[in-house]
């Protein structure tokens, strides 16, 4: 899927990736192991906005996440 993703995002104008967590991952009655996203999110967000730079990250989460992927990005 992420191969299809980056595919799509190198041949249109724009890119909006909605990320961030669901509520499997984000609940008052535990804790998580960790503060990154889920899943392969980082890696979409890093590739797709590698492929094309006007790419919006949307973060869904009520708490804290690391979002490195969209650190390693170049924006201009």
């Amino acid at each position: 899927a992420i191969e299809a993703a980056v595919k799509l995002a190198s041949e249109v104008d724009t890119v909006i990736v909605v990320a961030g967590l669901s509520p499997e991952w984000e609940s008052e009655g535990f804790d998580r192991p960790t503060l990154d996203m889920p899943g392969l999110q980082n890696e979409l967000i890093s590739r797709v906005g590698r492929a094309n730079p006007n790419t919006v990250v949307c973060v869904q989460a009520a708490s804290t996440l690391r979002v490195s992927s969209v650190r390693m990005l170049t924006f201009q």
